[in-house]
Parts: structure tokens; sequence; C-alpha cells
């Protein structure tokens, strides 16, 4: 499971121009990010157990996020928790994809949606990005 940002995805469209041109600007504030988003994925509660669940956590889709930088100004943040039994892939059952989609039955209404926590710090990525970008019109006339 992966989620890909760009630096110009979540700029206002007056500054889209400038951070899709000026990555060497943008990347650092990217990266921070995705590695912020990363803290908060990690740092997201598991729900309460169910009733007479027998299945032991391990923390392994927490410990698994990880902030992977594409090319300058493009990050992503993924998932590859695997079972230990199959070896398959489960994050995306678990907590959904990009879109909010993919959760599985027994997960859906209980687990929180990745994207639904990325989303909800977009905001502040826009403020990050538009802060640094001001810098450099400041500083570079």
């Amino acid at each position: 499971m992966n989620i890909t940002f760009k630096n110009f995805d979540r700029v206002s469209n007056a500054l889209r121009y400038m951070a899709a041109k000026q990555p060497e600007i943008t990347d650092p504030v990217m990266a921070d990010w995705a590695k912020d988003m990363r803290t908060a994925l990690k740092s997201e509660p598991y729900p309460p157990k169910r009733p007479g669940q027998r299945y032991i956590r391990t923390g392994r889709l927490a410990n698994s996020w990880a902030a992977e930088q594409v090319k300058p100004g493009v990050w992503r943040i993924v998932n590859n928790a695997r079972s230990p039994v199959t070896n398959e892939l489960y994050a995306l059952r678990v907590v959904g994809d990009a879109k909010g989609q993919g959760q599985g039955p027994y997960f859906i209404n209980r687990w929180w949606k990745a994207v639904d926590i990325l989303n909800g710090f977009t905001g502040d990525l826009t403020q990050r990005l538009t802060k640094a970008l001001v810098r450099y019109w400041e500083r570079n006339g």
C-alpha cells in the first residue's frame, strides 16, 4: 500500500507552478511533512479488541509505516506490513488505500483509514510549502 504526495498537489493554485518548478525549495518541506505523517500514522491507536478476540497484536502495522522519496518533490507514505504466516501484505485490508477504499469487511467502521489521517494534515502541508516559497521569494526577489 502506498499513498503518493507531490509537492504541487496540495498547494494553492497561485503557488502551484512555482512549487513544481522549484523542487529544491519544496523538497525539504515535503520530506519533513512526509516523516511527520509517518509518525502520525505510527502513533494512531488501534481500536479496542473485540470481545473474545484471540489474535495477539504485534504492532507490525504501526511499525511498518515509512516515508520514501520517489524523486525530488515527490514523496510517498508506504506500509509494507506482511503476515508472518502467509507473507501477504495486509495494510490495505486494515486501513484502506489512497482513496479510502479497500478495507476488508472485518475492519470497516472499526479501524481508521490512513487517508483520513493524512487528509487531516494537508492544510499543514500547504502552510509549510507556502512559507518556504515566500521565504525564497523574499530572499531572491
